[in-house]
Formats: structure tokens, C-alpha cells, sequence
């Protein structure tokens, strides 16, 4: 899981956990909504590196609480970044962004 990779530090790890912990727990759901790798590159220096996935983001609905209106997403193709260091034996997620200058 993406918590078990990631740095205390990262915000956008916690960001992401806490939303589909609190969606979860109010009794919503995801469907769909699934991002499919298309490539993946990386920029290793040392024990860092940036990887940017090349995604497709797929069209689907997130119901944000039990009985809540369904939110659509619509299909899309993006880019995310992942800062990862070596740590302990392992890659460790630092940051994830949408934007490489973030």
C-alpha cells in the first residue's frame, strides 16, 4: 500500500490516505476511477531518484458518503511525479505531485 511506502513527511501520501479513509468510512465508494500506467521513466541520482508515470486516468464516479450524489470523472492522461529515496533497504515515496517544479 501506498502508506506502507511512504515517508511520515510525505503530505500528499497522507492526503490521499486520509480521503479514501474518510470516503470509506462514511460509506462511499470509488468505481472506476483506476489510473493504468502507460510508461514509466526515471531520473537516479545516488539514493533519489524522480520517476514520472505516464498515466491514463479512467472514467468512473466516486460516491463521497452513503446515499451522497455521485461525482463522474471523466477520462484523462497525466503525469505524476514520484521523489523516492533509498531507505532502509527499500524505496521510500518523499513527495508525489502532478507537477514536476512542485
Amino acid at each position: 500500500s501506498l502508506e506502507a511506502l511512504a515517508n511520515s513527511e510525505c503530505g500528499t501520501c497522507a492526503d490521499l490516505h486520509e480521503t479514501h479513509t474518510s470516503i470509506y468510512s462514511a460509506g462511499g465508494f470509488y468505481e472506476g476511477t483506476t489510473w493504468h500506467p502507460v510508461s514509466v521513466e526515471s531520473d537516479l541520482a545516488d539514493d533519489r531518484a524522480v520517476v514520472t508515470v505516464d498515466c491514463k486516468f479512467a472514467k468512473g464516479q466516486i460516491v463521497e458518503k452513503s446515499g451522497a450524489k455521485p461525482v463522474i470523472s471523466v477520462p484523462e492522461r497525466f503525469n505524476v511525479y514520484f521523489d523516492v529515496e533509498w531507505q532502509s533497504d527499500k524505496w521510500i515515496v518523499l513527495e508525489i505531485s502532478s507537477r514536476l517544479d512542485k
